[in-house]
């Protein structure tokens, strides 16, 4: 996940994953602020993404 975020030239859909999954590490390391910027970091390029916004509401609460 790490190396896929470093380059930021690589494809959107490669970023977005390892944003999704880092939010799901951050999550479940109580940092919650951090798992909402990274999943606020994908609706920027994909805003009718219904998984992000599901998962968005879940941690606002």
């Amino acid at each position: 996940m790490k190396l896929a975020l470093a380059k930021k030239g690589r494809d959107p859909q490669v970023l977005h994953r390892a944003h999704f999954e880092r939010s799901i590490t951050y999550e479940k390391m109580g940092k919650i602020a951090s798992a909402t910027k990274d999943l606020e970091m994908i609706l920027v390029d994909d805003p009718a993404n219904e998984e992000v916004l599901s998962r968005l509401n879940e941690l606002k609460g």
